[in-house]
Formats: structure tokens, C-alpha cells, sequence
């Protein structure tokens, strides 16, 4: 028998098993992951001719965790790390230089990946926004909608990444003549109550 006969026997047997293979995709959230979020992944992935399995790791709004969640995920073996939220892009990143890190992020850490580029960042790739544009889109779209706009109450997570946004937003507002006002919220605050009273300075 010659070989040009046994060639399409092999890669069709290494094709069958590259499909019986589950491909495993540890999901790493600065936050929570959110139902829907998991939803609209899933879904596009339907008609892929591989199997899929999902390890998600939550911090919960807790950034002290995420390193410990991105070891978990490294120890596991996972085949590709999908990291959302700034503060859960730098801890795949310092955990892994060699598993495919998926990011949904900033500029903050866009700019922090071009600064470090050639020493962990060549595994990382994904989708990164430059939230200083949008500060200044937000107020654009407000300010079409009533011209009189002078302030605006931003509420917003006391944490490191939401702080980058408030201040492009505070940014963003000086430029227009507008004051932000600014409320923190802590893990677990109930938003209801900042609703409750009067508006405060009648934003």
C-alpha cells in the first residue's frame, strides 16, 4: 500500500480528535458575571465545530481576589484566559506569559501593555476602548438633549479603574461648562437610597 493512501486516514482520524477535544475557557471578571454577558458569548459560539467548556472566576468587586482566581484558572490548565475589567487583565497577565489572554478593557490598560510590550504582553490580545472619547460622547449625546446642562450626577464604584473614568469624565465636563458631581458607591451600597431624597444640587 502506498503512502498516498494512508495520509487522508491520519488527518482525518487528527481531525476527529481535535473535535472530541473539550477546549477549556477560563472566564476572569473584575465583577460579576453577569447572566446575560454569559449569554451573548455562548451564543456566539453556536454552529462552532468544537467543544467548549466555561471555568468562571468572579471577584465580585473584590480586586484582592483576582490574583489568587487567575492562578486557579492557570493551575487548571485552561486553554485561553477571558479577562474582563481592568484589574483582571493585570492579574492574567501576571500569571500566565504563555496561556492566550482574551481582554475587554480600557486604555488605561492598553497604554500599560504598549509601555511593557516585549516583556509579558505577547500573549494578550482583545478589545480595548479609549474611555476618554466615550467621556466626551456621554456629555455630547447629554448636551444635545438639554442644551442647559450644567450638572451631572455620576454614580460609579469606589475602585481604581472607576476612578480613571471619572476623572476623563471630569475632564470631558470642564471642557463643556459642565460640574460633575460625583457619588461613590461601595460594594453592596443600595442605590436606592441616593434616590430616595431630594436631588442633590439638583443635578
Amino acid at each position: 500500500m502506498g503512502s498516498g493512501s494512508v495520509e487522508p486516514v491520519a488527518t482525518s482520524a487528527a481531525d476527529a480528535q481535535l473535535r472530541r477535544k473539550t477546549y477549556r475557557v477560563g472566564w476572569l471578571d473584575s465583577g460579576r458575571v453577569i447572566a446575560p454577558y454569559r449569554e451573548l458569548v455562548i451564543q456566539a459560539l453556536v454552529g462552532y465545530p468544537r467543544d467548549v467548556a466555561f471555568e468562571y472566576r468572579s471577584a465580585d468587586g473584590r480586586a484582592d481576589r483576582l490574583q489568587e482566581l487567575a492562578a486557579e484558572l492557570v493551575q487548571l490548565r485552561v486553554d485561553i484566559v477571558f479577562a474582563v475589567g481592568n484589574q483582571a487583565i493585570q492579574a492574567a497577565r501576571q500569571a500566565t506569559s504563555t496561556i492566550p489572554i482574551v481582554m475587554v478593557g480600557s486604555d488605561a490598560v492598553a497604554a500599560d501593555a504598549v509601555a511593557r510590550r516585549g516583556e509579558s504582553s505577547g500573549n494578550v490580545t482583545g478589545v480595548t476602548y479609549s474611555s476618554t472619547e466615550l467621556a466626551r460622547s456621554w456629555l455630547k449625546v447629554l448636551k444635545e438633549l438639554r442644551p442647559t446642562l450644567s450638572r451631572v450626577a455620576v454614580l460609579y464604584h469606589a475602585g481604581p479603574a472607576s476612578r480613571v473614568e471619572l476623572t476623563n469624565l471630569q475632564l470631558a465636563a470642564a471642557k463643556t461648562g459642565a460640574k460633575i458631581q460625583p457619588y461613590a458607591l461601595q460594594e453592596g451600597d443600595a442605590l436606592g437610597s441616593l434616590f430616595a431624597g431630594p436631588p442633590a444640587e439638583r443635578a
